[in-house]
């Protein structure tokens, strides 16, 4: 039988919300335009709030690790680190590796190393933030062309997933290309275990990435949604100015 789903909570925000992610206890991280980082638990409740980024716009948030939160600000081409009260580490910082670079995507790899999309050279790049220097380079040529802009960018189960226009690419933690997800669709996705949660014609789907079969999951969707967070018999749907929860 499957499970049925009830939206439990919802919570409208001040600011538009720029960027999202949960880390491994269920609490979400959301960025908004006012350019803040809140922490709020799985019941919507506030925890923390970093203050506000000064002249830096929040491009993508990253928590999956225990001890920091990853924070890209693309405009400046700057990372941060955020303890997880959102207390900086050290003050953003500039990636060091390509002065003509321009990345349009990042995230934090499970070694602690930064995952990068150098835009203008089409290359995924592993970059030590230590070191200051890039350790893995990848030719993405095959794949991009530089019309279009990487949506996503997450590593998930030691797998690194980007997504651009309709496809996900899937990478080792070498910067190996493995495949092609067979999927198709250009809206928010979510990774949780061994599944993929997506949108597609107003649905939300389910695909498994050991068996690659797809489900259709009950639930009403809210409309507009920019990004999806599940976890737990949990998910998480935020629209430009709120966050919804279905249990």
């Amino acid at each position: 039988m499957a499970q049925r789903w009830n939206r439990v909570d919802s919570l409208r925000l001040n600011d538009e919300i720029l960027a999202v992610s949960m880390d491994l206890t269920g609490n979400l991280y959301v960025a908004d335009a006012g350019g803040k980082i809140t922490k709020y638990d799985e019941s919507l409740a506030k925890v923390a709030s970093s203050s506000k980024a000064r002249f830096n716009t929040i491009s993508s948030v990253d928590a999956n690790q225990i001890l920091k939160v990853f924070v890209f600000y693309q405009t400046t081409q700057q990372y941060q680190f955020l303890d997880r009260f959102l207390t900086p580490l050290q003050p953003a910082l500039n990636i060091e590796s390509d002065s003509f670079a321009q990345y349009s995507a990042a995230t934090l790899s499970a070694d602690q190393m930064i995952w990068l999309v150098n835009e203008d050279r089409l290359r995924l790049q592993k970059y030590n933030p230590i070191l200051q220097e890039v350790i893995i380079d990848t030719d993405l040529s095959y794949f991009l062309t530089g019309d279009e802009q990487v949506k996503t960018l997450q590593e998930h189960n030691n797998r690194l997933y980007l997504h651009h226009q309709q496809e996900i690419l899937m990478f080792d933690s070498m910067g190996n290309f493995i495949s092609k997800l067979p999927l198709e669709f250009d809206q928010p996705f979510s990774l949780y275990r061994e599944r993929l949660y997506y949108i597609e014609e107003g649905r939300l789907l389910r695909y498994h990435l050991d068996t690659m079969e797809t489900e259709v999951v009950d639930i009403v969707l809210p409309k507009e949604v920019r990004f999806i967070l599940s976890g737990d018999n949990v998910h998480f749907f935020f629209t430009s100015q709120k966050i919804i929860a279905y249990r």
